[in-house]
C-alpha cells in the first residue's frame, strides 16, 4: 500500500491515518511517498518525489525534469502486483500518483486536508475525478464534492 503526501500538515495527516488503519493492514507493506528524505518510522520503504513547485520559485524547468525522471519509478512501482493501492492526503505530486494507480487499475483514496473549509485544493480538485474514494475531514467541504464522504478530524 502505498502512502502518498508532504510535509508539514500532510504528514501529520498521513501518520494519523495509518494509526486508524494499522489494525486492516496487517501483513501489507506500506510504502511512503513524499517530498521529504526520511522515512517515516511506519513506514518499509521510502521514496522520495521531488515537489513540483518551489514555493518561493514557482514551476520551475528542474523540477518539471526531476518530476518526469520520478515517473518512471512510480509506474514500476505501482504497476508490482503487490501493491494494492495509493492513499493521498496531498500535495500536488499525489495527483500524478493517484492517476497512475487508476492507470493500473489499482484502488486510490484522497483524504482532503484538515486545513480546507471554504475553499477547495488543487489537488483536491482532481483527485475527487480521479480517485475511487474522496473524504472530507470538514462538513463545509461537502458543498464542494457532492459525493464526498464525510470522515471527521484524523
Amino acid at each position: 500500500m502505498i502512502f502518498c503526501f508532504g510535509e508539514g500538515g500532510h504528514t501529520a495527516q498521513a501518520s494519523r491515518l495509518y494509526m486508524a488503519m494499522k489494525p486492516y493492514l496487517v501483513n501489507i507493506d506500506i510504502v511512503t511517498v513524499g517530498d521529504f528524505y526520511e522515512r517515516p518510522t511506519w513506514s518499509n520503504q521510502h521514496l522520495y518525489y521531488p515537489p513540483l513547485r518551489d514555493k518561493e520559485d514557482g514551476y520551475t524547468v528542474k523540477a518539471f525534469i526531476n518530476a518526469i525522471k520520478n515517473l518512471k519509478e512510480m509506474f514500476v512501482l505501482i504497476s508490482s502486483a503487490s501493491i494494492l493501492g495509493v492513499v493521498s492526503t496531498g500535495p500536488g505530486f499525489c495527483v500524478v500518483i493517484c492517476a497512475i494507480a487508476r492507470l493500473f487499475t489499482k484502488r486510490a483514496i484522497h483524504l482532503e486536508t484538515w486545513s480546507r473549509f471554504d475553499t477547495q485544493s488543487l489537488t483536491g480538485k482532481l483527485n475527487y475525478w480521479i480517485c475511487n474514494k474522496f473524504y472530507v475531514q470538514n462538513r463545509e467541504q461537502l458543498r464542494f464534492y457532492k459525493s464526498a464522504i464525510y470522515c471527521g478530524l484524523l
